[in-house]
């Protein structure tokens, strides 16, 4: 239920963090995650949401690499 900020970066070379902090902070306000130094973790609010979730995090990263919206676009790092 949690996101390993170094392991990502170390995998796709990419700090979510940084590429969707908007995206990052709504879902914050919001209840679903938290963010620390190391994770991006799921509330047990958030756990309820969990495709939601996904959905807007993935649709962040499509925004942040240019990616067409399309269900079939895919995000390369």
């Amino acid at each position: 239920m949690h996101l390993n900020h170094s392991r990502f970066r170390t995998k796709h070379g990419l700090d979510l963090r940084k590429a969707c902090a908007d995206t990052l902070s709504q879902l914050t306000n919001d209840g679903l995650i938290t963010v620390d130094d190391e994770t991006i973790s799921l509330t047990e609010y958030g756990i309820l949401y969990a495709d939601y979730v996904g959905r807007t995090l993935e649709s962040s990263l499509k925004s942040f690499s240019g990616a067409s919206s399309g269900s079939r676009a895919r995000v390369l790092f």
